[in-house]
């Protein structure tokens, strides 16, 4: 059973509702792709730059105030 079917016989989806879904989805999908090509083009720069700095995880990580395993 496909999850077209599984919808329409087991959750009593109305066709007309699955089919209006499926359009709508296919009808944003170019837009989704792009913010995702985008997305992945500004952390691919942030990670450069991080690298670049030498910036790492421990620069993210609190601290207690003690000195105590603190890098």
């Amino acid at each position: 059973m496909n999850y077209s079917d599984y919808y329409l016989n087991e959750m009593h989806i109305h066709p007309k509702a699955l089919s209006f879904v499926r359009n709508a989805q296919r009808d944003i999908q170019k837009k989704f792709t792009d913010l995702n090509e985008m997305a992945e083009y500004h952390q691919a720069r942030i990670l450069h730059v991080f690298g670049k700095h030498r910036i790492s995880p421990r620069h993210f990580i609190g601290t207690t105030g003690y000195g105590y395993g603190d890098d």
